[in-house]
């Protein structure tokens, strides 16, 4: 009888590690399934601003290489970007473009006036 219990506990214990070692590589993976990210933290779309020279700022996960309006930017170690940009008078379309190690892509657009 102690064997047949040992082995149903030897059971659930291999169980449970296979349990945990699936949901902590499910967790681990995710972001490399979600793709590369972009969210633009300032200023915010379809703003109207006083001064030519605006700097955005932003928050990136899972990327390789970003993009603003074409250029190469870089981004800190935590994911965030800042940047300034030169705008024209009237409105105006700052283009983020950013694709991952698996060459997926992704872009925002940021629309601004300048007054």
């Amino acid at each position: 009888m102690q064997s047949k219990e040992r082995r149903i506990i030897k059971g659930i214990v291999f169980g449970l590690v296979i349990l945990v070692v699936v949901l902590f590589s499910i967790f681990q993976s995710k972001n490399l399934i979600a793709g590369p990210r972009i969210e633009i933290i300032s200023p915010l779309n379809g703003q109207t601003v006083e001064e030519s020279l605006v700097k955005v700022t932003g928050k990136t996960k899972n990327i390789s290489e970003i993009k603003l309006s074409g250029k190469n930017i870089f981004v800190d170690e935590n994911g965030l970007f800042e940047e300034k940009v030169l705008l024209s008078y009237g409105y105006n379309v700052v283009i983020i473009e950013a694709r991952d190690r698996f060459n997926r892509k992704t872009k925002e657009e940021l629309q601004l006036v300048l007054k």
